[in-house]
């Protein structure tokens, strides 16, 4: 059956770590042979701006769960490949801080290679309970993301949304999601979520060449973090990458007023050691 976001995610019991294997062809070489394979079926890489009956599109589609610097190294790619997409950038993120002068930086790097970048909402956080709730913390959201960009935000997706989100068109003032009926039930949607396929991958989906649109949702953490085997391998992938750029973050903080100061040689921290 046709893979609706609104399946549940794949679950593992409280405490537990994900050591399934992810799938086969989650990497920078198999992004690129997906791409490849794209073009080869005659699709056109889209926004979702730019909807058409008449051609065939495939709209790709990227929430930054876990790292703007990822997301910067896959719209790379996808430049060097001649493809567009959008970036979906989730503001209450643990991880990383949107607001801060070198998120800004790269957020407008992505957007200078050609890609659109969105919304990526999280109803948890605002603890939305009804619609009007709901638009007045997009509204405030998508305000916010628009002066970090230094343009309008046009559309949105949610992080983990409730069911009754998904099953309402969500249409703000000059926003709409991309969950809204338009671009799910006239579309083919298909998502990487967790490393894992629902009924049948992209690549799969593209070799069969029977869909006029088709709306992938990939995470950039799973295809740029490595060649370790489970979703656990690539999370703590992104973890050392994460403890390496640690000194420039508070050498960026003790900096902002100019003080020119550097603080140790990031090559000195010790990673964390596991086991393969």
């Amino acid at each position: 059956m046709p893979e609706t976001p609104c399946e549940p995610r794949l679950k593992a019991p409280s405490g537990a770590v994900y050591l399934e294997p992810v799938e086969p062809g989650l990497t920078a070489e198999g992004y690129v042979q997906m791409l490849d394979l794209a073009k080869k079926r005659g699709y056109t890489f889209s926004t979702f701006a730019e909807v058409a009956d008449a051609s065939k599109q495939i709209f790709l589609r990227h929430d930054l769960d876990m790292s703007l610097d990822v997301g910067l190294r896959l719209a790379e790619l996808e430049a060097r490949e001649k493809a567009r997409s959008t970036y979906f950038v989730l503001l209450t993120s643990p991880l990383y801080n949107p607001f801060s002068a070198s998120s800004r930086q790269t957020l407008r790097k992505i957007r200078d290679l050609g890609h659109d970048v969105g919304l990526h909402f999280d109803p948890m956080v605002h603890k939305v309970e009804g619609k009007s709730e709901l638009f007045a913390s997009l509204d405030q959201e998508v305000n916010q993301l628009s002066m970090v960009l230094g343009e309008p935000v046009r559309f949105i997706s949610f992080h983990q949304p409730s069911p009754w989100v998904l099953g309402e068109d969500i249409v703000g003032d000059n926003y709409e999601s991309v969950y809204n009926s338009r671009f799910i039930s006239k579309m083919r949607y298909i998502s990487d979520s967790t490393g894992r396929w629902r009924a049948e991958s992209i690549f799969e989906l593209l070799e069969r060449d029977s869909e006029s649109h088709i709306q992938f949702l990939s995470h950039p953490g799973l295809w740029l973090s490595g060649s370790g085997k489970s979703l656990n391998d690539r999370i703590w992938h992104l973890v050392d990458e994460k403890q390496r750029s640690i000194p420039s973050q508070f050498e960026e903080a003790i900096n902002s007023a100019g003080r020119g100061l550097t603080l140790f040689d990031p090559s000195h921290i010790s990673l964390r050691t596991r086991n393969s």
